[in-house]
């Protein structure tokens, strides 16, 4: 799953995602990358047809900027007619599209990601986890799918195997900000194992001094929290 403040998931993941955490947060809705949008899972630019460990999401650096795309070459016409743009197809249709082209090509990694991923924004949580699953499957170690796998773990109340989801993915890169920032969400919100929450986040602290929630609460004042008591997470 990109660093400074944490990325929104909802998302890229989506890789680059993210879940639109608010710190209002008592609800608790981790980051993604992805993305959808942990912090959205902000998350989530559709991800390129492979996508590298490198490329995950997490809150930018600060100062850091988005990487500009390099200018398409012009067309030999010196006056090309406009082209129609083409309907944007419903997500509906494009996860259909995917789906037949998995039925044709099973083994294609990038493409079982992109409906994860599709997945995760509709809602999907248990077609989300199976997708992410076969992604994995070919391709063991990428940490973004491993966080947004997680997030779909806590989505349906498996908080145990999202964690383990989410340090597989610090495991493989340790400053993954989304994974270790979901991880204390869990934790605190879900778990209520606040002193872990809290060890977890000072990392990711120092790690990123100036790390921010999605909502823009700052990392420290969330760490307070973590010696508070919390009503329970609403359902």
């Amino acid at each position: 799953m990109p660093e400074g403040p944490l990325p929104q998931a909802g998302g890229v993941s989506r890789t680059v995602c993210v879940l639109s955490c608010l710190v209002c947060l008592l609800a608790g809705i981790l980051l993604g990358n992805g993305l959808p949008q942990l912090l959205d899972t902000a998350r989530r630019a559709d991800p390129p047809r492979e996508e590298s460990a490198e490329q995950a999401q997490g809150p930018l650096p600060d100062g850091a900027t988005a990487r500009s795309e390099s200018p398409s070459p012009e067309s030999g016409r010196q006056n090309p007619a406009p082209a129609e743009p083409a309907p944007p197809a419903s997500q509906e249709q494009h996860i259909a599209r995917l789906e037949q082209a998995l039925r044709e090509q099973p083994d294609d990694a990038a493409r079982w990601t992109e409906l994860g991923n599709a997945y995760f924004d509709e809602k999907e949580h248990g077609k989300a986890i199976e997708a992410y699953g076969r992604s994995l499957a070919l391709r063991p170690n990428n940490p973004n799918v491993l966080t947004d796998l997680g997030i779909m773990y806590r989505e349906t109340g498996q908080y145990e195997r999202a964690l383990k989801c989410f340090d597989q993915a610090m495991r493989l890169e340790p400053a993954h900000e989304y994974a270790r920032f979901n991880k204390g969400i869990v934790l605190l919100f879900d778990l209520h194992r606040h002193a872990e929450a809290k060890a977890v986040w000072q990392e990711l602290l120092r790690l990123n001094p100036r790390a921010v929630a999605p909502d823009g609460t700052r990392l420290d004042e969330l760490i307070r929290q973590c010696d508070k008591p919390l009503p329970p997470r609403q359902q």
